[in-house]
């Protein structure tokens, strides 16, 4: 199967995202972030019930997120660790 190089970091899946961060670059992180900072923030919001501290928690989340990258043990499974 002849399968087409696609260099679009939105068709990436969140394994090669994180390999890209964790490699060589770090500016794939925005688009993990783009991906699933809506359903971060509605996690968060089923906690604290204030959007703005919901938006908040999330942005904290995703800074912790960037920092503990390595310790992400499946690196399909972004979206449920964050």
């Amino acid at each position: 199967m002849n399968r087409k190089l696609d260099l679009n970091p939105h068709h990436q899946t969140d394994q090669e995202l994180i390999q890209n961060v964790l490699t060589v670059d770090r500016q794939s992180f925005r688009v993990l972030y783009e991906r699933y900072y809506a359903m971060a923030v509605g996690v968060a919001r089923s906690h604290v019930y204030d959007v703005s501290l919901a938006e908040d928690v999330a942005q904290e989340s995703f800074a912790i997120a960037f920092e503990t990258l390595s310790n992400l043990r499946d690196q399909n499974r972004f979206g449920p660790w964050i």
